[in-house]
């Protein structure tokens, strides 16, 4: 999932339509899902994955590991707005606010089933404060470590709790 969804992000459709889920699910991920066996799909996601794999974890009762995860998409991003930006891919747009509006409505206040996630927080990410997370996340399972930075330093330590987590049922 994570590689086609990659795919999607670096194309000119997913430059000037990526943050619209309805599109995004009926492009891609419903035709993933749907030929799948659900126990067979988990997710991660790091920063703004993180915010995409909680909407798709709460809609679709998927299992998710987030990694220092945004927690209000709308409000981290909306001082952006009118900015030129250059996502990883390179391609260039700016942040306008029928953008916030679209994270607005991804925004998923409280989470419904808290055994679906692991999050994975440090505290010493410089881009995101851990504590929203925590306050957010609070009944799921939890692992923070002092220090580290966005990018999660040491992650692959966690591989085997990761793949623990997302293959239990």
């Amino acid at each position: 999932v994570a590689a086609r969804l990659r795919h999607v992000a670096s194309t000119s459709w997913g430059t000037r339509k990526y943050m619209n889920m309805k599109l995004l699910q009926e492009m891609v991920l419903k035709s993933i899902i749907d030929a799948s066996d659900e126990d067979e799909i988990g997710l991660v996601g790091s920063s703004m994955g993180g915010f995409y794999a909680t909407w798709l974890a709460q809609h679709y009762g998927l299992k998710a590991v987030l990694i220092n995860p945004v927690t209000s998409a709308h409000d981290l991003l909306a001082e952006h707005v009118g900015v030129p930006l250059s996502p990883q891919s390179g391609q260039k747009f700016v942040l306008k606010p029928e953008h916030i509006e679209a994270f607005r409505k991804l925004q998923i206040k409280q989470v419904e089933k808290p055994e679906n996630y692991l999050v994975l927080l440090q505290t010493g990410d410089e881009v995101l404060d851990y504590r929203l997370a925590k306050q957010k996340y609070r009944e799921c399972r939890l692992v923070v470590e002092e220090g580290g930075d966005h990018s999660f330093t040491g992650y692959q330590n966690h591989l085997p709790e990761i793949f623990e987590f997302l293959s239990a049922r």
